[in-house]
């Protein structure tokens, strides 16, 4: 049987002020729907795109519809949208077929996809990102991504790094997010002419009066029901704001919603229970790769480098090539995982780095975005990173890497660039950081005011937050006093950067942060508790 997971991202950025009923001027769908592919075909995605595309054009939606998409095709297909979109219209993308989730991100499978490494997913599929840079380029007042996508995957079982089902996205600020089905799960493909879910998003449109979160209410009722609790949607809202599909005055049923609210319960109280189940495993699975470096320090040759000395965060200065000014980038590394951010030097968008290391070797992939004004396109550019863990004449340990780049504009160039250590082997001054230090943490989308707590001791922060956040913070300051750091929580990841001063009220720390929905901010930091 084949299978599917779809997710549904309703992000609503409303304008300051604007009331519930009012009238956007322009209304732009790009719907895709892909079932012929060459790894074997899909019953249900073009059914649902064509009968989803006559549903957006009966509500004043522009359509752009496009069936079997190749790779170029879905990748012309998404600039089209970008270039119909303008500031303060609404936009929605919907796109049906497979999907997989490579490291925390979703990526669409065009319907000539062959993929023969690892390696070679970022290249042969699209990422579900670009399509919401361009609504964020274009200033969008409403944008609504909806995939359902990733029915059975069929590369689980030949790379390690693709997951099943889709990977669960952040809500930030006035967005509202809503799964088929839970997470990193699959979801039946459906043995009518349309899935399920997007069967039951049909019907639940068409009802007057109900806002977004009661649309999808329904959806998540309907669906438990008719799949006898073995398909159940997830949400997760930060609306700012009413959206509704269809103007009118709604007609409550009492039975329905005692029945909604009965099922809600249940369903809250079972995902804060999966909340507790993943946080646990993260747990054990941290103190495992702990055990496991613990083990290779004791073994290893006197001189050789392993796993244990690749720990920590590296920085880069990427060298500006043609039309692209220089990057700076951060990677930082927890056993064999490698993430990171960065920025293209006069663009508001961050990059964000995934791979791998075994410690005297690394790859990754660093995904940057760059555009100038809202009235252009956001471009993807692509940095594939290969290299060696090294120690220089000083001691100091680092990665040196050669890189390829292949951005969307169609220009490669390539290049090496050293990766240094921001905790060196020298210990700070104790008497210069040591001590705690309290912050605030405003700004992250969905995540209020985090307050935090940071402990530096010697070379290491750690942390936590106060209140109901359930946050975890670790890092590294280096002997010039430069901070880098990790907040982590159960749906707030972000990567902190600063430098400790001293002042009359004693040391502080000022710092900026990137998250991985590409949010940055500022915080700081002192010995005085506010």
């Amino acid at each position: 049987m084949l299978y599917r997971v779809a997710v549904t991202v309703i992000a609503l950025v409303l304008g300051t002020g604007a009331a519930a009923a009012d009238v956007v001027a322009k209304k732009v769908a790009l719907v895709v729907g892909n079932s012929r592919y060459t790894i074997g075909e899909l019953k249900n995605p073009v059914n649902d795109a064509r009968a989803m595309a006559k549903a957006l054009r009966a509500k004043g939606f522009e359509v752009i519809l496009r069936e079997n998409a190749t790779k170029p095709q879905l990748e012309s297909a998404i600039a089209d949208f970008g270039e119909a979109l303008t500031e303060g219209s609404t936009a929605l993308f919907y796109y049906a077929g497979h999907g997989i989730q490579v490291q925390g991100h979703n990526f669409l499978l065009p319907v000539d996809v062959k993929i023969a490494s690892e390696q070679r997913v970022k290249l042969e599929t699209v990422d579900v990102d670009v399509v919401i840079d361009q609504m964020t380029a274009a200033h969008t007042k409403v944008s609504m991504v909806v995939l359902d996508a990733c029915r059975n995957n069929p590369f689980e079982r030949r790379f390690r790094a693709v997951g099943g089902g889709l990977a669960q996205l952040n809500a930030p600020e006035g967005t509202f997010i809503a799964y088929a089905t839970a997470p990193g799960s699959i979801a039946a493909d459906g043995e009518g002419s349309n899935g399920v879910y997007t069967q039951e998003i049909l019907k639940a449109i068409e009802r007057p009066g109900l806002k977004v979160e009661d649309v999808f209410k329904t959806v998540r009722v309907n669906v438990s029901r008719i799949t006898g609790g073995t398909q159940v949607p997830w949400e997760s809202s930060s609306l700012t704001g009413d959206f509704y599909f269809t103007q009118g005055k709604a007609a409550p049923d009492a039975a329905e919603i005692a029945a909604a609210r009965a099922e809600l319960e249940r369903q809250q109280a079972e995902m804060d229970r999966q909340r507790a189940e993943i946080a646990r495993q993260q747990g054990m699975q941290a103190e495992l790769e702990r055990q496991l470096l613990r083990q290779q320090a004791a073994v290893r040759p006197s001189g050789a480098l392993s796993l244990a000395d690749a720990q920590g965060s590296f920085l880069a200065t990427l060298p500006a090539s043609g039309r692209i000014p220089p990057a700076d980038a951060q990677i930082s590394i927890q056993g064999h995982r490698v993430t990171g951010t960065g920025t293209i030097r006069g663009y508001p968008f961050p990059c964000h780095a995934a791979g791998e290391t075994d410690g005297p070797s690394i790859h990754f992939m660093l995904r940057c975005m760059y555009g100038t004004t809202a009235n252009t396109s956001a471009m993807s550019l692509d940095s594939n990173f290969e290299g060696k863990l090294v120690r220089n004449a000083e001691g100091m340990l680092g990665f040196h890497t050669t890189y390829n780049v292949i951005a969307q504009s169609g220009e490669r160039f390539s290049g090496e660039a050293d990766w240094r250590k921001v905790d060196p082997w020298r210990k700070v001054d104790p008497d210069s950081t040591y001590g705690t230090y309290y912050g605030k943490i405003t700004g992250i989308p969905g995540a209020g005011t985090i307050n935090a707590v940071m402990r530096v001791v010697d070379n290491e922060i750690t942390g936590y937050s106060e209140g109901m956040h359930n946050c975890k913070i670790t890092g590294s300051v280096d002997a010039a006093l430069n901070a880098a750091f990790t907040l982590r929580c159960l749906n707030v990841e972000a990567t902190f950067n600063g430098q400790f001063s001293r002042t009359a009220a004693g040391m502080q720390l000022k710092s900026t942060y990137v998250t991985a929905d590409r949010t940055s901010g500022t915080t700081d930091w002192s010995t005085t508790k506010n």
